[in-house]
């Protein structure tokens, strides 16, 4: 499995689309994207972290819980593009012009 940019690996059972796809929507808590990801609390809560660390993502804290999106629309537009490419991978699909993202760049 690759390492993230933190050179973590994701949490077990973190699935390589809901969670990314959640976050490019807007703001959600870490409660759901775990339930989303079929796993941890603790896990997901920790890469999270990573990537706040990172700049990637941003956490926004209300009560006891912590909404998380992308950090700005740069990243937002990287997100799209990574998504965009892993959909055409696991499809076995040829490369294309991209998603919203290549047409805003």
């Amino acid at each position: 499995m690759p390492s993230t940019p933190t050179g973590t690996k994701p949490p077990t059972g973190w699935s390589r689309y809901c969670a990314p796809k959640q976050v490019l929507q807007g703001e959600s808590s870490v409660a759901c994207l775990a339930e989303l990801a079929g796993a941890a609390l603790a896990a997901v809560s920790q890469h999270l972290a990573k990537l706040r660390l990172a700049g990637l993502v941003k956490g926004r804290p209300e009560g006891t819980f912590v909404y998380c999106s992308a950090a700005d629309d740069h990243v937002k537009g990287l997100l799209d593009q990574a998504l965009f490419h892993a959909d055409h991978l696991d499809r076995d699909l040829p490369e294309a012009a991209s998603s919203s993202a290549t047409q805003q760049a």
